[in-house]
């Protein structure tokens, strides 16, 4: 890792934290660990981390829990909102979807750090966020939607190669 971009997890489930969040999150820690990321818990449901991390490694069998404290001790893990994180607080703000605005932009153009936003669930990210994210990327080059999880993986990668 060296630069340390930032996966921003954006919560989009209804209602209070669920075996959804934890999941994610699980899976998550696992490949930002792996790949040397940061993340970002955007309109999360919580005020309490740490709390949640302890929630998610008791209830996810998910292998990545395990890296959950790692992340937490060095500050690779934080909570936000779409607000603070569209203001570049984690890095420079694009918005992964499959349908991108204008055609996607080439991750190599950035400097710097990236924050990468990924919608949580079906719906992908919402509308309000992508019309407030100028900068839209799209994984595949052939505008296919991915599982969460299998974006999560592909696109830590592409950061990953960045650095």
């Amino acid at each position: 890792g060296g630069v340390g971009h930032t996966l921003a997890l954006v919560g989009t489930y209804d209602g209070s934290i669920g075996t959804p969040h934890l999941r994610a999150l699980a899976r998550a820690a696992g490949i930002a660990w792996g790949f040397g990321l940061d993340i970002a818990l955007i309109d999360w449901p919580t005020d309490d981390i740490e709390q949640l991390c302890e929630q998610a490694q008791k209830e996810s069998g998910t292998a990545g829990v395990a890296h959950l404290p790692s992340l937490l001790a060095a500050q690779r893990l934080q909570l936000s909102t779409a607000e603070n994180a569209l203001s570049g607080s984690h890095g420079h703000p694009i918005a992964t979807t499959h349908q991108p605005r204008g055609g996607s932009v080439n991750l190599n153009d950035f400097d710097g750090k990236i924050c990468m936003f990924i919608g949580l669930g079906r719906q992908g990210l919402p509308k309000k966020l992508l019309d407030n994210c100028q900068d839209q990327f799209e994984l595949t080059g052939v505008g296919a939607s991915l599982e969460t999880a299998v974006a999560m993986g592909a696109i830590a990668q592409r950061l990953a190669d960045l650095n």
